[in-house]
């Protein structure tokens, strides 16, 4: 097997996503550019190819997030006709240590706090290699997508902002944004072991270098602030009886290709739930959305957090396709 930095991350993609459209192939490997970019150049990518008899038999690869986080991507296997048991058995061997071996040292390399791995749910042999190779079940995620644009026989969305409190984040909230996300994380029913794994000021990094990044302005107009991420503060009486100011509610968009966006989070701190807020929230995210000009939003909830996944489908999310996500334990990074 031979392992590379940034510079041979297109002879990696090709590989790993060969099955795809050229448009899509085209549209992640400018994804990672402009990733790599940000970070500060190729040495923030590692990938591996396994070559047996001059063919490849799986490829994989690890990105690094600002926050000492890193996800790899992977293993994909490769399939041979007809395929031998003696093959098949020689590939997982090797795809296993290929995975350790990256796991290593990606962990070693950039001193992670947290790496982490995902794979359709569908992809067994690929879960299975990396559960061998000592990654642990996190969760598994429902991937959900909708058309902001698209009328909904159901809960009406408003066609002017919900302006009661709402207003996009600013760089002097960011003590308070915090200690939202924190709240939020609070009896989470949406990876709950998440919250031991990472650190709020890591989290924090990664939301502000992807909402930053050259490759959201590169899709956006110049007018279009960065980032979409909208909250909604409120200033309370506090026990001492001065006033402060706490967010109730919460979300964040990223821009990832024309006209495509991830809800990448969204929030109600622990004390504001079960009063309507979520409801209020999604709605403001798709009326944003609507007002950007989305033509389709994804986001991923875990399948445990059946109360997100209704409201969800009330506002026209629908499930197409499931995520088994995994993290490498740090017991074995050294």
């Amino acid at each position: 097997m031979q392992f590379y930095d940034g510079q041979h991350s297109s002879q990696i993609l090709k590989l790993y996503f060969d099955d795809q459209s050229p448009e899509t192939c085209e549209s992640i490997a400018e994804l990672i550019s402009n990733h790599l970019e940000d970070m500060g150049g190729p040495n923030h990518f590692l990938g591996a190819i396994l070559m047996i008899d001059d063919r490849c038999a799986a490829v994989a690869y690890v990105l690094h997030y600002p926050g000492r986080i890193a996800l790899l991507t992977g293993p994909r296997l490769f399939e041979r006709s007809p395929a031998s048991t003696d093959y098949l058995k020689k590939r997982n061997e090797l795809a296993i240590q290929m995975c350790q071996a990256l796991a290593s040292m990606a962990s070693q390399r950039w001193d992670l706090e947290l790496l982490q791995a995902s794979q359709l749910s569908t992809c067994k042999a690929e879960l299975a290699c990396l559960g061998l190779a000592g990654f642990v079940h996190l969760a598994d995620l429902n991937h959900l997508e909708a058309r902001p644009q698209r009328p909904l026989v159901g809960p009406e969305i408003p066609d002017k902002n919900l302006a009661d409190g709402w207003r996009l984040y600013d760089s002097a909230d960011r003590e308070l944004f915090t200690q939202w996300l924190e709240a939020t994380y609070s009896n989470t029913m949406d990876c709950p072991l998440m919250n031991s794994l990472r650190t709020i000021e890591s989290t924090m990094a990664g939301y502000l270098q992807t909402a930053h990044s050259k490759h959201a302005r590169k899709h956006l107009s110049s007018s279009v602030p960065l980032p979409q991420w909208w909250i909604k503060p409120q200033t309370i009486d506090s026990q001492s009886g001065s006033n402060q100011t706490v967010i109730l509610a919460g979300y964040m968009l990223t821009v990832i290709a024309p006209q495509i966006w991830e809800l990448t989070y969204m929030g109600i701190a622990d004390g504001c739930r079960q009063q309507g807020l979520g409801h209020e929230t999604i709605a403001q995210a798709m009326h944003q959305l609507r007002q950007l000009q989305a033509e389709s939003v994804y986001t991923y909830v875990d399948e445990k957090n059946i109360p997100a996944m209704k409201l969800y489908r009330r506002y026209g999310f629908e499930k197409i396709a499931q995520w088994t996500s995994l993290y490498w334990p740090k017991r074995l990074a050294t």
